[in-house]
């Protein structure tokens, strides 16, 4: 790739923080132009949806685990400007839900405002790609490990798995109720 003449076309109106880093220091575009990671996740196919997007605020993303090495000058600046966190630091995660603290005013607003709430989960599986660049087999394999692995679980944790496009309308209607 021409690091010059494929230098992507960065206006006022992209708002997101790879961006404003390609806009800021071009060098790191020579730089990865022609970089890909070990499963082959280019530069480019990183940073196309906040081409793509303006409106976005990450602006790039991870195709595997690799890529955060890889890309390591733009995603550290990137990580730091969303998260906070620079690339000494480290994140510390509490799962423990009795750790969360609100003052009285702030659990009020909550209990008046929330209804409800999801939680999203990211995946990693090491040695398939992340799902900015997987293709439909390594789609198909994460859902048979995750499937399983899930039927597994007993407990306050045992439920019935329901593959995207494989539920009834009733099942659906039944799980967003």
């Amino acid at each position: 790739v021409d690091p010059i003449g494929n230098f992507p076309v960065i206006t006022s109106k992209h708002r997101s923080l790879s961006c404003k880093a390609l806009k800021a220091d071009p060098s790191l575009y020579a730089k990865y132009a022609n970089v890909k990671t070990p499963m082959g996740f280019t530069f480019d196919q990183a940073i196309q949806a906040g081409l793509d997007a303006p409106h976005l605020g990450v602006g790039i993303s991870a195709g595997e685990a690799a890529s955060y090495e890889v890309y390591k000058d733009i995603m550290d600046v990137v990580i730091e400007g969303w998260h906070g966190y620079k690339p000494t630091d480290s994140h510390k995660s509490d799962m423990d839900y009795t750790h969360l603290k609100m003052t009285d005013e702030q659990a009020a607003k909550f209990d008046k405002h929330v209804v409800s709430t999801r939680i999203r989960a990211g995946r990693s599986i090491d040695t398939l790609a992340l799902p900015p660049s997987t293709d439909r087999k390594s789609r198909r394999t994460v859902e048979t490990l995750l499937s399983g692995a899930l039927s597994q679980m007993t407990g306050e944790l045992a439920g019935k798995y329901y593959p995207l496009g494989g539920m009834t309308k009733q099942e659906e209607d039944d799980l967003q109720s």
